[in-house]
């Protein structure tokens, strides 16, 4: 202080991403456990792309307008409020749980142990998807290993003294956000709660609650922050022409490897200064040798017993110092490796191919192991898996004994890639192409097809016969008894 009268004092932490700290609608948060959301009204806000899933998503048959479904497997784990789920419920009223179902039709505030726990409340109201007879609209849902789907296709409101029609989505993903977006809504908008809350109801961000704020093309993100920085004191009075000490303290427990940035607020009653901002920067850094590995698990699919099949690894390192990898051996003969040792530098990567040649029918498991100097993996599994099929050249081969969708050889590919099927029974089968918003690309077979093993090149051409754009693609089968979509790379 280098004034004459008492210097007073107050310092607040706003982190970077969180500007939810302004009271403005926008954004909001964080709660308790650290969640905070924000929409794309904000110049911070995530950006509205509608994914589409029309052909791909798997129709929700509810057995009442209010009953949830059976629990569902999730493709990954989902950690929410610090609980891991591997499962999750869809309510016909507009949300997803990860416990106990909730036949509550009429909305609350949140967070409220009364309220569907622990849930996450995209359009809670008292919503009514076609059941057969009455109601309109339906749910899908698509999952993948990075991410959930659920979507509202146009389902009304309950008719009676509120009416409107929703088109929206909640999407969850692996790295623990998830993203509401709402393409479509008419009629009633003031009448749910949009919001989420934890497994005890006593903690919750609500979005809103009864009142005019959801539109068409809104996008809201829900992601958590952490509180990485701690100040003491946070506040006070310092008389003329002395100082005070205050002292920070930064964990980057919780962090992962990168660059973040918190801006101290301090206010004061100095007229000229009475809002200064202080920014911290922290990089988070590990000066070890750190590996990564792209996947944990290689699923080569179904292929013939004696023709090999090939998948790579990418092994990265994400520390400071040297990774060295000494060794990479697999337990079973039937997949081998074509590199075993070498050294990576910081943010370098090294592709592994793994190659399967199966030697027998039916399942084949093992496991690869990475040997390296990462102190905390000295030993990194990925498991493998594959399936033996007899050929099918010939007159006298067996019919197979699974209905299989294998995966594309070569993948990543460049101009072509092989997708190769089983049917243990005749019937009509379907081999669609979507891209990665959902659009049906290329329908490659669709007729009756008789037991056997088959092979269908996709030469990376749209139905016009276009060549199409580098990027992810799915392709997808359906008979009338299986159903099964695969990604496949296209790289030029």
């Amino acid at each position: 202080n280098m004034g004459e009268a008492n210097l007073m004092y107050n310092i607040s932490k706003v982190y970077i991403d969180s500007e939810e700290y302004r009271e403005t609608r926008g954004n909001g948060g964080p709660d308790d456990y650290g969640y905070i959301w924000t929409d794309s009204n904000d110049p911070e806000g995530p950006e509205y792309s509608w994914r589409d899933i029309s052909g791909l998503g798997t129709l929700v048959d509810f057995e009442h307008n209010d009953v949830g479904t059976d629990f569902i497997p999730l493709e990954f784990t989902f950690n929410y409020y610090g609980v891991d789920y591997t499962q999750f419920r869809i309510n016909p009223n507009g949300w997803i749980g990860f416990g106990d179902d909730n036949e509550e039709w009429q909305n609350t505030a949140i967070p409220s142990s009364d309220a569907p726990r622990p849930a996450i409340l995209g359009y809670w109201d008292d919503l009514r998807p076609f059941d057969g007879t009455e109601g309109g609209g339906d749910v899908y849902y698509y999952s993948t290993p990075d991410s959930l789907i659920v979507w509202f296709d146009n389902v009304i409101h309950y008719v009676g003294v509120n009416n409107g029609t929703y088109d929206f989505e909640m999407i969850i993903y692996a790295d623990g956000t998830f993203l509401f977006q709402y393409r479509t809504v008419s009629g009633d908008t003031d009448t749910a709660t949009i919001g989420i809350q934890n497994e005890s109801g006593n903690d919750g961000l609500q979005v809103v609650y009864n009142s005019d704020y959801v539109e068409n093309n809104l996008a809201i993100l829900f992601r958590k922050i952490i509180d990485w920085v701690e100040i003491a004191p946070t506040g006070g009075i310092i008389p003329s022409e002395q100082s005070q000490i205050i002292n920070i303290d930064v964990d980057s427990d919780e962090l992962e490897l990168g660059t973040y940035l918190c801006n101290l607020q301090i206010t004061t009653n100095d007229p000229v200064a009475n809002l200064v901002t202080i920014p911290i920067n922290l990089l988070v850094v590990c000066e070890l040798p750190r590996i990564e590995v792209s996947t944990d698990i290689v699923d080569f699919g179904l292929h013939t017993i004696g023709i090999p099949a090939t998948d790579t690894l990418v092994i990265s390192n994400i520390g400071f110092d040297p990774l060295t990898v000494f060794d990479i051996y697999t337990d079973n003969m039937d997949f081998e490796v074509d590199t075993t040792n070498f050294v990576l530098e910081y943010e370098e990567n090294q592709d592994v191919i793994i190659t399967f040649t199966p030697s027998s029918e039916g399942e084949i498991h093992g496991i690869l192991t990475i040997e390296s100097n990462d102190p905390l993996y000295l030993t990194y599994e990925v498991e493998l898996h594959g399936v033996g099929e007899t050929g099918s050249n010939t007159e006298d081969t067996e019919i197979p004994k699974i209905t299989f969708l294998g995966n594309n050889y070569p993948n990543p590919f460049n101009p072509e890639t092989v997708i190769s099927f089983s049917l243990k029974e005749p019937g009509n089968t379907v081999l669609e192409v979507f891209n990665i918003k959902g659009e049906k690309v290329k329908i490659l077979k669709d007729e009756y097809l008789e037991a056997n093993t088959y092979s269908v090149c996709w030469d990376g051409t749209d139905a016009n016969n276009r060549k199409v754009s580098s990027g992810l693609y799915f392709y997808r089968m359906k008979t009338r008894k299986f159903e099964s979509c695969k990604k496949m790379l296209l790289m030029k």
